[in-house]
């Protein structure tokens, strides 16, 4: 396997082009099947470790598709030319070890339960914390919430967002693959910005169109070592240890339970009230309106 080194996330990537694994795959899901888009992003995903080798020559013979559709087609992904896309090749190794050394652990079954019960228990005192009571207070009183993530975490927080429309809160969502950053432009000092960051990555990533933004800015994270206490105006720690760079099950579940907490005490402190409960149709069960 290829060693490359990987550039500093903060240096070369940003809130909308944090990865090129995401960007192809986001192209290849929205692409229409023959397309042109789809036929390079399939290409480039299915050779995805051999990019550091290929030339924008053989990409445009193998895919019967011309140098100046390639060259646009990068520029929709985030990246000036094909030799861009090729500086990110790096990308192969670090996901290799983030998907499949992850998975690849001894014992993987015991070893993922004994990890969830430690995660249930460090984000259940998370969330009875003061800075998280706090930040649901927060959550409340801003006039606007923005939310930033990584397309990793995306679901997560696209679920917060649905449930938070029950609260009169109508949050906004900014990933790698939809929102416009321009959202940001119209934030003041009455608003908010959650950025979720397991890793830490994508903070840094995305603190450069942050930095002179007047909202409070609040972190979520496991990283410790980033520095990211002097980025943010609030840093919330999803985990007891420091886990810089690595996957975890904060990555996958983490953030769900973190998110389902906070929701649940949002809900009893701000919706329990008698007017909310008068207006639940009698005869109303929970089986009634789940949306699988």
């Amino acid at each position: 396997m290829l060693t490359i080194d990987r550039p500093e996330y903060g240096d070369h990537f940003s809130l909308k082009h944090f990865s090129l694994l995401n960007a192809l795959l986001g192209a290849f899901n929205a692409a229409e099947v023959g397309s042109p888009g789809y036929v390079l992003s399939k290409y480039l995903l299915e050779h995805f470790d051999e990019l550091p080798r290929l030339n924008v020559y053989e990409v445009a013979e193998e895919c019967a598709i011309s140098r100046s559709s390639i060259r646009r087609f990068c520029q929709a992904i985030g990246f000036e030319t094909f030799t861009g896309v090729k500086a990110a090749a790096y990308e192969w190794q670090l996901h290799w070890r983030y998907f499949v050394d992850y998975a690849n652990e001894p014992g993987f079954d015991a070893y993922l339960s004994a990890r969830i019960i430690r995660m249930l228990s460090d984000i259940r005192d998370v969330a009875a914390s003061r800075r998280v009571h706090e930040f649901v207070e927060e959550l409340h009183r801003a006039r606007e919430v923005v939310c930033l993530a990584s397309d990793f975490s995306s679901m997560s927080v696209r679920e917060f967002q649905q449930a938070m429309l029950y609260g009169g809160k109508l949050v906004h969502i900014l990933t790698e693959g939809s929102g416009d950053p321009a959202v940001l432009d119209g934030v003041t000092s009455e608003d908010l910005i959650v950025v979720v960051s397991v890793t830490g990555n994508y903070a840094r990533a995305a603190f450069k169109q942050m930095r002179t933004l007047r909202a409070l800015r609040v972190v979520l994270t496991t990283n410790r070592s980033a520095g990211l206490d002097r980025l943010f105006d609030r840093v919330i720690y999803l985990s007891q240890e420091d886990l810089e760079g690595r996957r975890s099950v904060y990555s996958k579940y983490g953030v769900s339970v973190f998110f389902d907490l906070v929701y649940s005490q949002y809900t009893r402190r701000y919706l329990a009230s008698e007017a909310v409960r008068r207006s639940l149709e009698p005869g109303w069960h929970p089986d009634d309106g789940v949306l699988d």
